[in-house]
């Protein structure tokens, strides 16, 4: 049976905003469709609204919370003297920021279906690389970013550039060959994507974080000095 004390443990040391922070972004987007709604706003716009939450609102939260536990530890010095090594709790914990913002992401894709306002015209279980993908993206890159700047605002601020440079130049990015392979949010602006190219634009970018995610872990285990600077 799974030990489930570090999970407990974890949790708490997470605190309470980190977990808030994904179904509140959800609530958000759907309050916002709502007030759409009574604007008389069709239901395609209403229900593009509510998959942007997931593939555009939720990976970004998810990113920054990743940059505030990499960079926001207090106490690093004294979980460099204990038995299980910094690196691993760090692994714990965006483990855990994964695993609950997926949970909420799968919720509210599953409610999204069951009220008719699901856009992704791919099998349910497939659909779901349409918010994975760059959930695993700002994850990997905020943690990274916190780890070689030791700063929690720097790094924020430039995952937070990355992603308004990607929303507010969509149209170069959707009508770029090359460039669409690294579009975050094709499943929002283009939910009907040629078959071919959207699998391929998932791939690249979980692949790009996987890659990104390998980096950092390598980062870790060239000693703890990585993250005793904190916040800069």
């Amino acid at each position: 049976m799974m030990d489930v004390a570090w999970v407990r443990h974890e949790t708490r040391r997470l605190g309470a905003l980190p977990l808030a922070l994904p179904p509140l972004t959800v609530g958000v987007f759907a309050a916002l469709a709502g007030l759409m709604g009574a604007g008389g706003a069709d239901s395609r716009q209403i229900a593009k609204l509510l998959l942007a939450g997931l593939e555009v609102g939720l990976p970004l939260a998810a990113g920054l919370i990743a940059a505030g536990v990499v960079a926001g530890e207090p106490a690093v010095e004294l979980h460099c003297s204990l038995p299980t090594r910094y690196r691993v709790t760090l692994l714990r914990r965006l483990a855990l920021l994964l695993a609950w913002t997926s949970l909420v992401s799968v919720g509210a894709a599953a409610l999204l279906v069951g009220v008719d306002r699901w856009l992704v015209p791919r099998p349910f279980a497939l659909a779901q690389l349409g918010w994975l993908a760059p959930l695993l993206w700002f994850v990997a890159v905020g943690a990274t970013l916190a780890l070689a700047l030791r700063s929690r605002a720097a790094s924020s601020g430039l995952l937070t550039g990355v992603w308004l440079l990607e929303n507010l130049f969509r149209e170069t990015f959707l009508a770029t060959d090359w460039l669409r392979f690294w579009f975050l949010f094709a499943t929002t602006y283009t939910p009907g994507a040629a078959a071919e190219e959207w699998p391929a634009n998932r791939a690249t970018l979980v692949g790009t974080a996987a890659v990104v995610a390998v980096g950092a872990w390598a980062m870790t285990r060239t000693g703890e000095a990585h993250v005793l600077g904190g916040e800069a």
